[in-house]
């Protein structure tokens, strides 16, 4: 698998996390993120594709400039507008996860296991 950044350029996967917990909101959900070594940069939010998008049950309200996400009959609308001003100087909120190297070590251990043992070839 390769994935091509928003600048056009390929960067390859070291790995998938998968089922990990996503908070969004009153709201939590399961969600697969795939693993990229590259710098990291803050100001850049993570993005929820369309997966998460369709777990979510979202409806995006161009018009109205909404997100509403729904889980069962509870229901969160986002506004866009004031998501996209948003300031990052000021803000809590977590871009990366303290145990990725240890994700990525599973990951290249469990690669390595896969290469070495023929069973799996």
């Amino acid at each position: 698998m390769s994935v091509r950044l928003a600048d056009r350029s390929f960067q390859y996967p070291v790995g998938i996390a998968e089922n990990m917990l996503v908070e969004v909101g009153k709201f939590t959900f399961h969600a697969d993120f795939v693993i990229l070594e590259m710098e990291e940069d803050s100001k850049v939010p993570l993005i929820l594709g369309r997966p998460f998008l369709h777990n979510a049950d979202a409806i995006i309200r161009v018009k109205q400039k909404q997100l509403n996400i729904r889980v069962g009959t509870e229901r969160m609308i986002f506004n866009i507008d004031s998501a996209m001003k948003h300031s990052y100087s000021n803000d809590d909120t977590c871009f990366s996860i303290d145990v990725i190297d240890e994700i990525l070590e599973e990951v290249r251990h469990s690669s390595r296991r896969k290469r070495q043992n023929p069973l799996f070839h």
